[in-house]
């Protein structure tokens, strides 16, 4: 990790990011937890939820896109 990552890592608001996770739809919101902070298989978290892992890897990548546009907006 680069020193700049380490910078943007450390400005970071974590309630902020935390709000606005819970504030993502449940389909956004489950998918990207599971893959970012469990760090699960896209393959396992299709399973679970009866969807293609193309599904779940769109998900994931929406909730992202969303967080860093929200994020972008409070910064």
């Amino acid at each position: 990790m680069c020193s700049s990552d380490l910078i943007e890592l450390a400005s970071i608001d974590v309630a902020a990011l935390g709000a606005l996770i819970e504030a993502l739809p449940e389909d956004l919101r489950r998918p990207l937890l599971d893959r970012v902070v469990q760090e699960r298989p896209y393959a396992e978290i299709a399973a679970e939820l009866s969807c293609s892992e193309l599904l779940v890897r769109q998900r994931v990548s929406r909730g992202l896109k969303r967080l860093r546009s929200e994020m972008g907006k409070s910064g």
